[in-house]
């Protein structure tokens, strides 16, 4: 250095002293505070020239090394900025202002213990440090100790009423802890009394998201409002992008609003409706008594005059004891958590192969089903069928009463065989049984297997006779088939229909759908209720797993195993997902 230069550096010095000694401004105080306005500017280089020449002038100057501290710490030079920290604080321990800014660079690092006794240090040396109050309240709402930050940034407040950064931190407490509307309050603040234009229109934005995942769509279209108040002309196309999606979630809200009310109802309804079921299962269960039916037909049977009489007295007690095992069929499917409990019940209602009851076998429950419907299709009385009555009673060119009493001479009193006279006097019906496990499927009489077979059969013949050309007749079958890799029992009823008519609204095939997807447990419906309806040909053909039906016990099998679960196993193995 020049003998120049060290006579203008000592009267910089002399400057110095005298201006302490007045208690004026300094020149390394001038160039601390050129240093800040800098700083602001974005002029950083200029800035730390101030700060360096400030500490050239005056090396005890503490200001000096907290604003060159802060310059290193937005730098990320975070070494520099803890020696400038250290070396403020050891020239004056009782300069609240350094341990409050190197509180500020401990907690970047994520140092909080450390941060937070920097913070209460300042603090204690100057209590109305506001910045350090809400510096320490993120620290505490880091830690979520919500509490204690709020009282942080309520004593910052108090302490100066327009610090923004108190209300913006104490609003993101409140969202913390879900209580939006004092969220909203202290983010308006903050957008009021924030000078940083940049930062009022982030705040603003998230204050919009807040309002909008609360469904407050006309407060999120303010907030978006002020956040693009003071926007450039070219950021201003952002505004009608946050408005579009802010009017489509809207939309979608009120659209969910009205289908969430429609499902209300909808459930409500179901509701009204399982209650109705439950209700009407329970009176059948406590009012139908077909054993008192029994018991008056076997006490009747001996009376030869009174045989057309006990017929009808079986067939009610038949009827009856129908109507009981469906709706226990009925209890099981809808009002029960388990999708095995159906399956279950309708194996139970099947015979061991190695049993000695012989029970009723599939044939028995058909001509038992078939007998039914052609009784209804011959009493004036069943008005479901009263249009195809009137077509067959002027083919055969006789009055239903002869008809009838035919029909109960040659069934009831007879006791003939019920397909004879029905390909005599009626229609052909064939049926065709090929060789399958069908013919080793026993149900138990009276069970509830028998009776919901008796259910499908009869559902299928009054759709089929209903509809059916009577000079064709019905093709029935009983025979198996696998469907994806597993055998099927199928039985399949196909009628030529009458010229120009179709097989009806299919309502009680769905019901049929429904029904046999649960018990097989299927994820495609339509391969086990399969409907053709072609050239006039109208067929539908349903299939049971195999397993379902028949139990056949090996020697490897464990008698204190349920029959029912036995029998299942093969179906619940293959439907894991069930």
């Amino acid at each position: 250095m020049s003998l120049k230069e060290q006579r203008a550096k000592q009267k910089q010095r002399n400057q110095e002293k005298k201006a302490q000694r007045r208690g004026e401004l300094t020149p390394a105080d001038k160039l601390v505070n050129q240093g800040t306005a800098y700083a602001k500017q974005a002029l950083y280089d200029q800035a730390l020239e101030c700060y360096n020449q400030a500490i050239q002038l005056n090396p005890k100057l503490a200001e000096a090394y907290v604003n060159r501290g802060n310059f290193y710490r937005k730098q990320e030079n975070y070494s520099q900025a803890l020696a400038d920290y250290n070396q403020a604080i050891q020239l004056n321990p009782q300069y609240a202002a350094a341990y409050a800014n190197r509180g500020n660079l401990y907690a970047e690092q994520k140092n909080f213990p450390q941060a937070l006794a920097d913070y209460n240090q300042a603090i204690q040396l100057n209590p109305k440090l506001a910045e350090a109050y809400v510096n320490r309240g993120l620290i505490y709402a880091e830690q979520k100790n919500f509490p204690q930050a709020l009282a942080d940034y309520n004593q910052a407040i108090q302490l100066n009423p327009k610090l923004a950064a108190a209300y913006a931190n104490r609003g993101f407490a409140h969202l913390d802890l879900e209580n939006t509307e004092a969220a909203f309050a202290d983010l308006d603040k903050f957008i009021e009394y924030s000078e940083d234009n940049e930062l009022k229109q982030q705040i603003a934005l998230v204050a919009h998201s807040v309002a909008l995942s609360n469904n407050e769509f006309s407060k999120a279209r303010d907030y978006v409002e002020q956040a693009f108040a003071q926007a450039a002309t070219e950021t201003k196309q952002h505004q009608k992008i946050y408005l579009d999606n802010i009017e489509k979630t809207e939309a979608l809200y009120n659209k969910t609003k009205e289908l969430e009310e429609t499902n209300k109802k909808l459930a409500e309804a179901h509701k009204k409706q399982e209650n109705l079921l439950r209700e009407f299962t329970h009176m059948l269960g406590s009012t139908l008594f077909p054993e008192t039916l029994l018991d008056i037909a076997n006490t009747l049977k001996e009376h030869s005059t009174l045989q057309e009489q006990i017929k009808r007295l079986y067939d009610a007690y038949h009827a009856e004891l129908t109507v009981r095992r469906q709706s226990e069929l009925l209890r099981v499917r809808y009002f029960t958590d388990s999708p095995h409990r159906f399956i279950e019940l309708v194996t139970d209602g099947c015979i061991k192969t190695d049993s000695e009851d012989a029970g009723s076998n599939v044939l028995d429950v058909f001509e038992s089903a078939l007998e039914r419907v052609i009784a209804r299709l011959l009493s004036e009385h069943y008005d479901k069928l009263k249009t195809p009555r009137g077509i067959l009673l002027q083919l055969l060119k006789t009055d239903v009463l002869k008809l009838r009493n035919e029909f109960k001479a040659h069934v009831f009193l007879e006791n003939k065989p019920l397909l004879d006279w029905i390909n005599s006097r009626l229609m052909p019906v064939s049926i065709q049984q090929e060789p399958s496990a069908w013919d080793r499927v026993r149900f138990k009489i009276g069970g509830t297997t028998e009776s919901l077979f008796y259910s499908y059969f009869n559902e299928l013949l009054l759709n089929a006779i209903k509809y059916a050309d009577y000079t064709q007749g019905l093709v029935v079958r009983f025979y198996q088939q696998y469907i994806d890799e597993t055998l099927y029992l199928c039985f399949s009823i196909e009628n030529t229909s009458r010229v120009g008519i179709v097989s009806g609204s299919q309502i009680g095939l769905k019901s049929l759908r429904k029904n046999l997807a649960q018990l097989n447990s299927a994820d495609t419906p339509e391969k086990i209720l399969q409907v053709q309806q072609e050239q006039g040909r109208f067929k539908v053909t349903l299939a049971i797993l195999k397993d379902i039906l028949l139990y056949e016990p090996t020697a490897e099998d464990d008698e204190a195993i349920p029959e029912s679960f036995r029998r299942g196993k093969a179906l619940r193995q293959q439907h894991q997902a069930v």
